[in-house]
């Protein structure tokens, strides 16, 4: 539902049983104009949020290090952020450390919000961010203080402040990103089951390890005990290495997942690096090769073999057919390290398993595997050393 002034287009789109199917959409908008009674901004930033950031931590020095960080907050709707907590991967793991801030809004939805971090006892980092909200009420953030630390991030409006652990229900297919020896990355998508009430099941997973791919069948795991605030602890077992993870829910169909693993060494342990990501619900299973049927935009980034930023965008035109689909590019525009191309990839052919896994041959080697999360979204990986996702 759109929350600030302005107008909102949205699509509905109607797909029949026949098979091929036959679709109509029509778009409708909606219009939101200003109340005179309302003179106080701060009420777009209400309620309880979850948020993912990513950026790196010790800029400028030569220790600079990767970091992730995912968390819950509160906002009271006049200024104060009355509590939440956060999980952070970078140099090391910090668990659940609690947080209290303020903010201001304008009326065109940025703003600015100052984080107050206790993560030890005695020590207090304070961060600033700068704000934008959208129609929804979701926001993007970027950090602007001078702690050393960059990056940026999503702040997602909460569905409940009341989370239970049958909140975690259903098929998931999730992507997660993050560093192997940096700059090296390391990338996994997938997908697994999750009861509602504490086990992971029937899950696979395709990983890029710096340009080494993995597939992995049987993927299970354990989640704990979600809190009311929507976080909860989760391991996968990608046999035979167990991956420890943290997570904030969203809502019943989203979730911010935080790698927490410690390596064991010498008698103690030492900082796995970090790696994060989404996990969002499935709809419309089984897939099959008629699952995926016109026009996707598909997106990419990454760091090429010489660890420069890699980046593209394309536009791929679908075809389903029974024994595998194909796919042909109509527009494509890559920047790999400064050097641009936009020489369209050869066509490509595709197989659905019923879960959401989709192999692709020919074509770009940005674009090998994928997991569907219904029919018009997807998380995607490379089997190249750029981890393009």
């Amino acid at each position: 539902t759109p929350q600030r002034v302005g107008t909102s287009t949205f699509s509905i789109t109607v797909k029949d049983s026949q098979q091929p199917a036959v679709t109509a959409s029509k778009t409708y908008s909606i219009t939101i104009t200003a109340n005179s009674n309302v003179t106080n901004n701060q009420i777009l930033f209400n309620g309880p949020y979850a948020f993912f950031f990513s950026g790196y931590g010790g800029v400028g020095t030569p220790s600079e290090f990767p970091e992730f960080i995912i968390g819950q907050l509160t906002s009271n709707g006049t200024g104060a952020i009355t509590g939440g907590s956060e999980d952070v991967h970078s140099n090391s793991v910090e668990s659940d450390i609690s947080l209290t801030g303020t903010y201001t809004m304008g009326a065109d939805g940025r703003g600015q919000m100052i984080l107050t971090i206790s993560p030890t006892p005695g020590v207090t980092v304070i961060q600033t961010f700068a704000l934008a909200f959208d129609a929804e009420g979701n926001a993007q953030f970027i950090e602007t203080d001078t702690t050393g630390n960059r990056g940026s991030g999503v702040l997602n409006a909460q569905s409940t402040a009341s989370f239970t652990s049958t909140a975690f229900s259903g098929d998931y297919a999730f992507q997660f990103a993050g560093y192997q020896t940096p700059p090296a990355r390391t990338a996994v998508v997938g997908q697994f089951h999750a009861d509602g009430v504490g086990t992971l099941s029937s899950g696979t997973a395709v990983v890029n390890s710096a340009g080494a791919v993995s597939s992995y069948n049987g993927v299970t795991g354990v989640f704990g005990a979600i809190s009311a605030a929507g976080r909860g602890t989760a391991q996968l077992f990608f046999t035979p290495n167990n991956q420890n993870y943290v997570f904030y829910m969203v809502n019943s169909s989203e979730a911010f997942f935080l790698s927490t693993t410690l390596t064991t060494q010498q008698g103690g342990t030492v900082n796995t690096l970090p790696s994060a990501g989404v996990a969002l619900l499935q709809s419309g299973e089984p897939f099959s090769n008629l699952t995926l049927t016109g026009s996707y935009v598909v997106t990419g980034t990454g760091v090429n073999s010489s660890q420069n930023q890699s980046v593209f965008g394309a536009l791929m035109d679908v075809t389903p057919a029974s024994a595998h689909g194909s796919a042909t590019t109509s527009a494509f525009l890559q920047n790999d390290g400064g050097t641009v191309t936009t020489a369209l990839p050869s066509a490509v052919t595709y197989g659905i398993q019923s879960f959401g896994e989709v192999a692709f041959t020919g074509g770009t080697p940005r674009l090998k595997y994928a997991y569907l999360v219904n029919p018009s979204l997807g998380f995607f990986r490379s089997e190249e050393h750029s981890l393009n996702s």
